[in-house]
This record gives structure tokens, sequence and C-alpha cells, in this order.
């Protein structure tokens, strides 16, 4: 079979989700750094994970869907003993394990033909494309993370060591578009990269939602120690976010120069669970109406971020990151009070029964 070669824009996808996954390894490295053994198997609940799990869970989805996935080798993951193994096994070995299975993911998607972007495929008994495949599992990827970070921060209190912390931006002019880069058409059909894309985003926001919703008020700002925040400022934080990044999104900075982020991490007068809900939607709103305005010569455009150029591509995968990750820190607090409640993803034991239902 005659494939297509890799594309400006298949190199452009490969190389934002390569830098997903080494930014997040990176993160979990830190924090597997600062902890015991028996704070890396330590669990909240016994219904909940332990950063050990955690790290064993994203070996075998990584795996799944990158590597047997992309390549269709045969799938030979248990998922059920990703969160059921408690055999205390090091934080070396571990992250050996996940740093052999990030490795191997990205010489497949580094490898990948433009054409297999937009062959569908099936994992995990879901239909999905490569492009799905993709950045459903690095959303997914940057989703754990964070969790990994909280639970971190949860045992370690002001011993803690913040892995980055942002300086003041700068705001630069944008750099305009060459002839080249709006005139020309791409190879590879954004239609779908752009769809699939888009339909991340909304799915996240559906799972942190649901999340959302199942929350009253006091569970909705409660805080669970020092240095951690509770799930109001979480959605302050992400709608303040979502707003700066997205707003002239093509002409201007996404660290806007009337954005205070610092302020977003402090529960003011103004912040009632209805504003704050308000401002979470029209967020959101910014972000759809901006991606769902791009067009394919848009996608490798630059736009800057504190300063920093970024092509659109880039910043798209960068803004799914973020939203995937504070996404999880959601539905991970909202376990953590409410441990007996309905999962909102599949539920242990469960794996093996799930059906396909992503693209629904």
């Amino acid at each position: 079979m005659v494939t297509n070669p890799p594309s400006d824009l298949t190199r452009t996808v490969v190389q934002a989700a390569v830098e997903q996954l080494d930014e997040g390894l990176v993160k979990i490295e830190h924090c597997a750094g600062q902890l015991t053994s028996e704070q890396f198997w330590w669990r909240p609940a016994e219904s909940m994970n332990s950063i050990a799990n955690l790290v064993l869970h994203l070996s075998g989805n990584l795996h799944q869907w990158l590597v047997t996935g992309l390549t269709g080798a045969e799938d030979t993951r248990q998922r059920q003993q990703e969160f059921d193994d408690r055999s205390g096994r090091s934080s070396a070995q571990l992250l050996g394990q996940l740093r052999a299975t990030i490795t191997e993911a990205r010489r497949v998607i580094s490898d990948l033909p433009a054409d297999e972007l937009v062959r569908v495929r099936h994992v995990q008994q879901f239909d999905v494309t490569g492009i799905q495949t993709i950045f459903d599992s690095v959303s997914h990827f940057r989703g754990h993370v964070q969790e990994i970070i909280h639970l971190t921060r949860i045992q370690l209190g002001d011993a803690y060591q913040f892995h980055f912390v942002p300086e003041q931006p700068t705001q630069p002019s944008i750099p305009a578009a060459t002839d080249d880069q709006s005139a020309v058409e791409r190879d590879t059909p954004s239609g779908p990269l752009i769809s699939s894309l888009l339909a991340e985003f909304r799915r996240h926001k559906q799972l942190a939602d649901s999340a959302l919703e199942q929350l009253d008020d006091e569970q909705f700002f409660r805080l669970h120690g020092q240095h951690v925040n509770s799930i109001a400022l979480i959605v302050k934080h992400l709608a303040g976010n979502l707003a700066s990044r997205w707003t002239n999104f093509l002409t201007s900075d996404g660290e806007k120069e009337n954005r205070n982020r610092d302020g977003e991490f402090i529960v003011t007068d103004r912040d009632s669970r209805h504003q704050l809900t308000k401002d979470w939607e029209t967020g959101w709103n910014i972000l759809f109406d901006a991606v769902e305005n791009l067009s394919t010569v848009d996608l490798d455009r630059l736009v800057t971020i504190r300063g920093e150029p970024h092509t659109v591509f880039q910043a798209i995968v960068r803004g799914l990151a973020h939203a995937a990750y504070h996404t999880g820190q959601i539905v991970y607090l909202r376990r953590l009070m409410q441990p007996d409640a309905p999962w909102l993803t599949i539920a242990p034991g469960q794996s093996l029964g799930e059906r396909g239902s992503y693209l629904k």
C-alpha cells in the first residue's frame, strides 16, 4: 500500500504531541523526585489511585493508543491491573517503564504518514482517526499529570517545590503572516484536524461540567490543604486563562495586559458560584468561537504567548493540554469529596465491558 509522506501539517501535529508528552514526563519526574516510596504509593482513599498507579495507568494507556493503536499491533493491555497493583515497586522502575513507553510512542507518531492522520482505526473499542488517537491520549496524559502534581502538593504542603513560576509577560506585536503562509494551502485536510481538536476541548468541558453539577456550594469552594486550590479557584483560573488566550487570538499576545493571573487564585467578594460559572462559560465560548473560525492556512501562522512565538497549532495544543489537566483536577477533587458517587469515567472493574462512545 502506498502512503503519503509526512506533510508540514503532519510534522506540526507530531511536534506538538511530542512536546506535550516530554513536558508531562518532566513534571511527573519532578514530583516523584520529591517523594518517598510510601508517598509514591499513598492513596487518599481506598477507592482512589496512588501516584504509582497513575504512572502504571499512563504507561498502559499511551502504549495502547499511541503504539498498538497506531501500528495495528496486538493489544495485550490489562487496564484493571494498573489500578489494582499494590506491589510497592520503586518509582525508578515505574518511571523507567513510562519513559520507555513515551520513547516508543514518539517513534511511532514521528514515522506516521500523512494519510494515517485521517484513517479510522479501532482503539479500546472506539472507532477513531489517527488525529483523535493522538490527541485523546495526549490530553488524557496531561489530565493525569495534573492529578499527580495535586497528590504531591497535598502530601508535601509547604515543602513542595514548584517546577515553574511564570514571569511577567512582555507584549510584542504579532508577526504578520507571510505571503506564503496566507496563500499556500497545506496538503493535509485541516477540517478533520480542527474538528478533532474542537471535539477534545468540548469533551473535557463536558467532563468538567458533569463533575461540577454534582457539587454543592460548600464542596465547590472547599480548600483541601495549604497550596491546594479549591474547585472554585480552578474554575476561576481556567476561565481567566481562556478569556486571555483566545480573545483576539490571531492578533494579540495570549497573555493580555488586563489579566490578573495571581488574582485568579484568590476568592473575592465578587466570586459567587453564579459569577464564576458565568465567567467559565464565557471563557469556553471565546475559545470555541476562535478555533471554529480558523482555516488551514492559519495553522502555521505565528502567535505569541507571554512573548514566546508559537504556531497557531502549537498554541491550540498548549491550550488543550492546559484545559485537560485542570479538568483532571476537577474530576479528581470531586472523587476525593464523593468517593462513593457514580464514576464519570470508566469505573474500576468495567474496562472490558465499556462500549465505544468516544464520538458521541
